[in-house]
Parts: structure tokens; sequence; C-alpha cells
């Protein structure tokens, strides 16, 4: 398991970055519903859908401007191995097909929600799908996760669409 290395130098850069990105490759970010209110002593969890390469950094671009938490984000570790730079602004790792991996993933995951200061981000469907895609696939992690918690956790659902129109 890969833990988060939360760099500022890191932070400073990807946003940068990101907001360059986001410029260039979109013209409108709408968000269509009110945030929920989330009361500061609570940890959170937020699962967005898994649509695209650009769901991340959605959910890291909407929670800035609605919480002041330090961001973590579960990745495949052979992802998170390719992308190392993610590691730096808040990405740890699990591998899926390494039970020993998965129960120390978990006991990170329980230290980082107790922390009301932090958030996760946490897949549920776990792989990249499209977003109407019918059945949506949802794996047991979340439920498993959830089921290993004895404190007060919020969970968040998010969903993020790409609607392509003239520009």
């Amino acid at each position: 398991m890969i833990k988060a290395d939360h760099k500022y130098w890191a932070r400073v850069l990807y946003d940068f970055y990101i907001k360059r990105q986001f410029k260039s490759n979109f013209q409108n970010f709408y968000l269509t519903n009110d945030f929920p209110i989330i009361p500061k002593e609570d940890g959170l969890i937020v699962t967005p859908n898994h649509f695209s390469w650009w769901d991340g950094f959605f959910i890291d671009y909407t929670l800035n401007h609605f919480l002041n938490r330090k961001i973590f984000i579960l990745m495949l570790e052979e992802q998170l191995e390719r992308y190392w730079f993610f590691q730096k602004i808040g990405a740890f790792s699990i591998n899926q097909k390494n039970p020993i991996s998965i129960a120390r993933t978990f006991q990170y995951i329980s230290r980082i929600i107790s922390n009301p200061l932090n958030y996760l981000v946490f897949y549920p469907q776990g792989d990249i799908e499209t977003y109407d895609k019918r059945p949506l696939t949802v794996k047991e992690g979340l439920k498993v996760l959830s089921a290993k918690i004895n404190f007060i956790v919020k969970i968040v659902p998010a969903a993020f669409k790409i609607n392509y129109g003239n520009n």
C-alpha cells in the first residue's frame, strides 16, 4: 500500500495546472443541487461516479470550494505507481488482488476519516464506466468499510456528467 504524502509544492503546481486544464477544456462547470451541510466534527466519505479520467479532478475542484478539509483519494496501486504525482496531493493505493493490502488500506481509511480535518474520495464502482451504463456496477468495498467503522461518518454521493455541446 502506498500512503498519501501531501506536499505543499505539489498542491500549488496541481492547482495551477488544473485551473488551466479546466479553462481550456470546459466552458462552464455547474453544480445542480445545493451542497449538503456537513458537521465539522463528522468524518466524510464522498462517493462520486467514476466515468472518466476527469472525475477525480471534478470532485477536488468542487470540494475545495465548499470544505476546508484535506483530500484523500483512493486509487488502484498500479495506477498510483504510474501516476506517482497524485500521491503528493492526497492519493493512496489499494491492491485489490492482495487481501493484506486491502486490510491495511481499510485501516488507513479508518484513520483518515476519523479525523474531521480530512475527507475521503471513494469510488464505489471501482472501475471507470460510462455515466449512462445501466445497471450501474457497485462493488462491495464501501459496504465492508462502513461495517468496520464505529464512529459517525457522512457518506455523500456525487455524480458528474460532461455535456458536450457547441463549446
